[in-house]
């Protein structure tokens, strides 16, 4: 069993993933591998944390795969969330 966690940053809506020091990173290659039962137990409640201090939304456990192409989760939907956006990011809006 492999598993990351992910969620989306609250402020922005922009996908992350649990990294090594218990922050949350953007890139899916940075996300702590959760090897055992005990670590993913270990890294949902540091989820719950930054779910209760408003940093992040909607956690959840996201089983991968690592091959000699590097890291990738099982599922299309998490596949997609891992490649970043399908559309691009604006950060204001102008009128016309």
């Amino acid at each position: 069993m492999l598993r990351v966690i992910s969620a989306n940053r609250l402020r922005d809506g922009i996908v992350v993933y649990l990294g090594s020091h218990g922050e949350w990173v953007t890139d899916f290659a940075d996300a702590v591998l959760l090897t055992s039962e005990e670590a993913c137990e270990s890294g949902q409640a540091q989820a719950r944390a930054s779910l209760a201090a408003n940093v992040i939304v909607d956690p959840l456990l996201v089983d991968v795969v690592e091959s000699t192409e590097g890291r990738r989760a099982t599922t299309l939907r998490n596949a997609i969330r891992a490649a970043g956006p399908t559309v691009e990011f604006q950060t204001s809006s102008s009128a016309a």
